[in-house]
């Protein structure tokens, strides 16, 4: 017997399409399952000079501005993006910063935020907080 092995290619915006045309648990299992090592990137209207100089590396720490989104109970989710293409059709005058998607968990738990909405040309999934909670482990 002949064993065929297809490549399954799980980019997380092959995902997201995936999830948009054919939503249920297993697309969101798989969503969560390719998120923490996916580079994703947030918007912020401003960068720390030695970031923006040819090395394009901090020598410590900054707290940039992130683009929060509220919804109508009150919760606050981090919005990202899966590539520099999509931050910049949503906001053309932001800075996109890249991030791996583990690094965005801890960053959201920290900030005591509720959710990571997650956007690819214009369809969104958000990872409510006990879910990223769950995959911070």
């Amino acid at each position: 017997m002949n064993t065929v092995v297809k490549q399954v290619d799980n980019s997380l915006k092959d995902i997201l399409a995936l999830m948009q045309s054919s939503p249920g648990q297993g697309m969101r299992e798989a969503f969560y399952a390719v998120f923490p090592q996916s580079l994703v990137y947030f918007a912020t209207p401003m960068l720390p000079e030695d970031w923006l100089k040819a090395s394009g590396q901090a020598d410590r720490d900054y707290r940039l501005p992130l683009m929060v989104a509220q919804a109508q109970d009150g919760s606050r989710g981090l919005v990202v993006f899966c590539d520099e293409a999509d931050v910049k059709a949503a906001k053309p005058d932001m800075f996109a910063v890249g991030m791996k998607g583990k690094d965005v968990i801890a960053l959201v738990l920290k900030e005591g935020l509720d959710a990571i909405m997650v956007q690819h040309g214009g369809f969104w999934a958000a990872i409510p907080r006990a879910d990223a909670e769950r995959l911070a482990v």
